[in-house]
Formats: C-alpha cells, structure tokens, sequence
C-alpha cells in the first residue's frame, strides 16, 4: 500500500571445503621430539547446502516518520582452523554457523531533514556460533575455532545526526548489546577446555556499551576552496578475544581523533593534517594465554601524526 511495504526474500547457497594440510616441529626443540616430528595432519572435505530467508514489514506514518519489523536467518559457511597446529584436533572442522535475528525499529527525519533519528532492538539465536576456544591439552594450552551449540544475544543501538547550522554538523550513535553462552562447554573436539564455559558466559568481541560522537564542519575560504574540520571520539566497552581464556579480556577502548583539510573541489586537490588516538591511551585490544601458561596481548596505536596530500584525475 501507500504507506506499507512488504519484503520477502530467500537464498540458496552450497558449499564444499577441502584441507590437506601437515603440521610438524622442524627442528623437534618445541615439543622435544626428533626434527620434522608431525603435530597435525588433516586430509579431509565437507559439504553443506543452506537456505536463509528474510521477511520486513516498514509502514511509513508520514514522509519523514517509518517503523519495521524484520526477521531474517543467516548462515556461515563452515570453515578449517588453518593456524599452525600443536595437536591434531586444532584442525578439526567446524561447521557451518546459523543464526536467526528479530529486529523491530524507528527511522525518523525532523526539521526540515536537519535532525535524523533512528533506533532499533534485537534479538538473535545462534546455532553452532563459530568461536576461538582455549583448551588445555597434554602439550600444554592451545586454542581451537570450536563451534558453540547454542548462544544468543539482545540489544539496542540509537544513532543522531544534526546538521546545527550550515556547515556544520553533529552525530552521535550508542549501541548495547547482551550476550550469552546458552548451553555449557567442556571440551572441543575431545580436548578439555582451559577454564569452564557456563551458561551466562559473555560471548566473544560482545562489548556491552559503545558510542561515538563527530562533528564536522565545512565553510568557504575564498577562490573555491574550502576549509574542514573533524573531530570523533570513539569508546569501545570491555570484551573478551575468545572463551574458556582467564587473560582474554580487554578494553575499554577510548579513541580521539581529529583532522583539518582545505580543499579545492573544482580542481580536485586536497591537503589533510590528521591526528589519530591524540590521548596517547594504551588499552589492551586483545588478550590470551599462550603456550608457556603466560598472558599475551596487545595494546591500542601510540599517538600519530600525518599529513595526505590527494589529488583526483
């Protein structure tokens, strides 16, 4: 009708995957073995045929003002762990990934189009989510892509964008997200995992809040050339980089950048000074324990500087 639209879709897909692959101690100093000893050997392929359908439902109050309703399902083809292997079930498959999302939200326009609101809420079911496990074997602890049989997760996002005054404008967006193990983990592939994995464990790279707030502004300096300035400041909540890991965890994550350019368009030029992470912060961005039982990480970008000089043919 005039003011409800209605979409209806469907997609068949097939997939095979193949591994032939060795994984062996060269010099056999790792694992004390003698050289060229063989940790893994995997000679093997999978097929899978998936079909995942979409439904939506937008009705439209007015010109600027519309609501939807979706369901939709998605599926992740399954996939070999191609990562060096310490012990052999390291390369085991693991298949395929299906999720089924409900989504319900408001897209809205105000002022003329200069202030735009949006909003939405969901929920999803995983089945067999693929996630990096740590598990601990006779070797010592490694880390598998194990499927987890059942999770899900709920949340929310907003988004504002607000053109203030010509040249100018301001967005905002923030976004929540609930997440969970559904169904307990012991083992992947017979290999215990390292720490337990009950029902209520957040799932990986799952923050709980974030947002991000910009601002640009754009005015005429005189001969068709234009100055512009940019600032966003991004934040990212704690998360974990995988399950069954006690040194997983990481963030939060602050981020504050900010540029200044002048531009000619008609020419096709422009000149760019930016600064990226100017608080200098040094948050973990990944975490994990390796094979020695030591925590391993990584941590955010030092403060940077640059300059971009572009030119369009």
């Amino acid at each position: 009708t005039d003011k409800l639209d209605v979409t209806l879709g469907a997609r068949y897909s097939n997939d095979e995957r193949n591994f032939n692959g060795i994984s062996d101690d060269v010099t056999g100093l790792l694992y004390g073995v003698p050289p060229g000893f063989i940790t893994g050997e995997l000679h093997e392929s999978h097929g899978h045929a998936n079909i995942s359908y979409l439904g939506t439902a937008a009705y439209h109050f007015t010109d600027q003002i519309m609501a939807y309703a979706s369901v939709a399902s998605g599926y992740k083809e399954g996939v070999y762990f191609g990562t060096p292997a310490v012990i052999p079930p390291e390369w085991g498959y693991t298949h395929p990934e299906s999720v089924t999302t409900e989504e319900g939200g408001l897209k809205s326009r105000f002022l003329d189009n200069r202030l735009q609101v949006d909003a939405a809420i969901y929920h999803t079911d995983y089945d067999n989510r693929q996630t990096i496990v740590a598990l601990l074997s006779d070797e010592g602890i490694t880390a598998a892509l194990a499927n987890i049989p059942k999770s899900a997760s709920t949340g929310g996002d907003v988004s504002v964008i607000a053109d203030v005054f010509e040249g100018l404008q301001l967005a905002g967006t923030a976004s929540y997200i609930a997440s969970s193990v559904t169904q307990p983990v012991t083992e992947v592939r017979g290999i215990p995992v390292l720490t337990s994995i009950p029902v209520g464990t957040v799932l990986p790279q799952t923050p709980k809040w974030s947002y991000n707030l910009s601002g640009k502004y754009d005015t005429p300096i005189g001969n068709g050339m234009v100055l512009t300035a940019e600032a966003d400041y991004n934040w990212i909540g704690k998360s974990i980089s995988a399950l069954g890991d006690p040194n997983a965890g990481y963030g939060p994550l602050p981020s504050l950048g900010a540029s200044l350019s002048v531009s000619l368009p008609s020419q096709g030029w422009s000149v760019m000074a930016w600064g990226r992470n100017l608080t200098d912060s040094r948050k973990l961005t990944y975490g994990f324990t390796d094979l020695l039982f030591d925590h391993e990480f990584y941590v955010q970008k030092p403060i940077s500087y640059g300059l971009t000089l572009q030119y369009q043919f």
